[in-house]
């Protein structure tokens, strides 16, 4: 075992937002899921379900997202915001802003947003988020959403398997001397509700944008059955992705899975 076993005290001494409840386990199945059944039976806005390992760690499409227990930290919080049901995808960018903006301010890396909710490291998935919006009885305003982030601080002991070779890394090559789950959980919790109120501004869309590394770039989309490629030209700001097919045609997407084509170098 590298670490001793995390705390929610440990988290404490390094969080500056108030009324946050701290609640960290061992193992659990998903934070999502087990905050989803406390939120169901009363849980207060700001309650943050932290877990060392999860055994079902979930992602976008229904996916599996790996959670080893030391080399990563995983956790969701309880929001209760005033939002349209339409404006989930706010809080999914403003706690994408949030982890670069920990990562960058605490130790000087420079990541980025591959949209519309994963944060990488040198090209490659270094954290993901996963929100789900509860609507209200009205159908048309959240009565709450999961925020859920899984970070990959360094490669586990197996190292990531399969596919996620290629396409996972941690924020360290190796472990660090120090347990740095506890900063991480706090730098981002604090980075994500100082960016809350403001998700309407303009500031908040260019702080995005700017970390956005796929401008530019050939794509491959994914929406339900359909696959295309197309270009990225632009951000527009309500976080619509502006692409351009082969046929010249402009598309606006509002969701779908993207993936970057590999450049073919001349030898």
């Amino acid at each position: 075992m590298l670490y001793p076993p995390l705390k929610a005290e440990d988290i404490a001494q390094h969080l500056h937002t108030p009324n946050l409840t701290l609640d960290v386990r061992p193992t659990l199945s998903s934070t999502n899921t087990v905050l989803r059944q406390l939120a169901e039976q009363g849980a207060p806005a700001g309650l943050v379900l932290v877990a060392e390992e999860q055994t079902g760690g979930r992602g976008r499409f229904g996916r599996s997202f790996y959670s080893p227990k030391e080399s990563g930290v995983y956790f969701s919080v309880l929001l209760k915001p005033d939002l349209p049901l339409k404006d989930n995808h706010l809080i999914t960018t403003a706690a994408a802003v949030a982890i670069c903006r920990a990562l960058e301010q605490v130790f000087n890396l420079a990541p980025q947003i591959k949209w519309v909710n994963d944060v990488y490291l040198h090209r490659q998935k270094t954290a993901g988020i996963l929100t789900e919006g509860i609507p209200a009885p009205s159908g048309d305003r959240l009565a709450y959403a999961l925020l859920g982030i899984g970070i990959n601080i360094f490669p586990p002991a197996d190292a990531f398997n399969g596919e996620l070779a290629a396409k996972a890394t941690g924020l360290f090559p190796t472990p660090p001397a120090e347990d740095l789950r506890a900063v991480i959980v706090a730098a981002v919790l604090d980075n994500y509700f100082q960016l809350a109120p403001h998700l309407q501004e303009p500031f908040f869309y260019q702080e995005y944008k700017k970390r956005l590394f796929i401008l530019g770039e050939d794509i491959l989309i994914k929406q339900g059955n359909e696959s295309f490629q197309a270009r990225v030209l632009d951000l527009r700001e309500d976080f619509a992705l502006k692409v351009q097919l082969a046929s010249g045609e402009i598309r606006y997407l509002n969701s779908g899975e993207v993936s970057i084509i590999p450049q073919i170098k001349n030898p």
